[in-house]
């Protein structure tokens, strides 16, 4: 459940390998709307990986055809460094400002 109540089902497990991957249907269409009907979805797959103490993501998004009409551009927005880099950099910093200071409140709604 997102702010202000709002709830949007961007996508769906497919797999999962405990301490290894997850992978997703990711049903958003090239207009930025959620598309319930999952043949009409790309694919990502999140693997987990260790690197020395840390750990490396490797992440990849394919099958963009599925989303049909516009996936060309699609594809190429979120390969740009406003799709994916962007989005995963922020999570990074959520995550590192979790572990920095031992807030793990995983959500605080806007008041």
């Amino acid at each position: 459940m997102g702010p202000f109540g709002f709830r949007c089902d961007w996508g769906r497990v497919t797999e999962i390998e405990e301490n290894s991957k997850i992978c997703l249907k990711w049903q958003i269409s090239p207009k930025r709307e959620p598309v319930p009907d999952p043949e009409k979805a790309s694919d990502i797959y999140i693997h987990f990986l260790e690197k020395g103490e840390s750990g490396l993501l490797k992440f990849t998004h394919f099958n963009f055809e599925n989303h049909g009409e516009g996936f060309e551009n699609y594809c190429k927005t979120m390969d740009s460094e406003m799709g994916w880099d962007y989005i995963l950099k922020r999570f990074k910093e959520y995550c590192e400002g979790i572990k920095s200071n031992n807030n793990h409140q995983p959500y605080n709604k806007r008041q």
